[in-house]
């Protein structure tokens, strides 16, 4: 009996230090991504989307199969891992790319800016069926308004990094600037062309 007590023991102790025993395979640095990822799979996961900055490019693929600047950031990815760039060097690409993108859309906002010109931005979908309701409105703004203020529109599908940049949730939405200074905006329940008169002609009537 007694031999038999001192063999559970023993099987106790031996199990007790497995369990204890360190994992040797856990990565020691936590701000490495998992070994077993290659290096395109780890930048996959850590570069931005170029058409929507809430999601990386792994997820990009996924909810964005039609963006056209995934298969170009694709390309340079792979040749910079081709000619041993350091993943660093890479995600720094990826990142000057996708603000290049954002840049070139908002060019000629920029433009508008740099005169000191009165700006409308407006931010609708092509899916989106109070925006449909609302494009009678916009129509009779541009009418309204032509060659005192510049309008420029965004689409969600083509320009979802541009409603990232500005932090628009909610369509239809309207960001109005003088020049460099972003102004009130009207919220998306009150697109009329009462609500945005009013804004633009005060505005314009401080810069007479």
């Amino acid at each position: 009996m007694k031999k038999i007590l001192i063999f559970i023991i023993g099987i106790l102790i031996l199990f007790a230090g497995c369990a204890s025993k360190p994992n040797t395979n856990t990565n020691s640095n936590p701000n490495n991504t998992n070994s077993s990822d290659t290096l395109y799979q780890q930048i996959e996961k850590e570069a931005i989307c170029p058409c929507s900055s809430l999601f990386n490019l792994k997820e990009c693929k996924q909810y964005f199969p039609d963006c056209p600047y995934t298969s170009i950031l694709d390309s340079t990815i792979n040749n910079m891992i081709s000619e041993g760039k350091s993943k660093e060097d890479i995600l720094h690409a990826a990142e000057r790319y996708n603000n290049g993108i954002i840049e070139g859309k908002l060019n000629d906002f920029r433009e508008s800016q740099n005169k000191g010109r009165v700006i409308l931005l407006y931010f609708e979908s092509s899916l989106c069926e109070i925006c449909h309701e609302k494009k009678p409105v916009l129509k009779e703004i541009e009418e309204k308004y032509k060659g005192k203020i510049d309008i420029y529109k965004f689409d969600r599908i083509n320009d979802g990094v541009i409603f990232d940049y500005f932090i628009v949730d909610r369509i239809p939405s309207i960001i109005f600037f003088d020049g460099k200074t972003r102004l009130n905006e009207v919220p998306f329940n009150n697109v009329s062309v009462d609500g945005i008169s009013s804004l633009l002609d005060f505005t314009l009537d401080k810069k007479k």
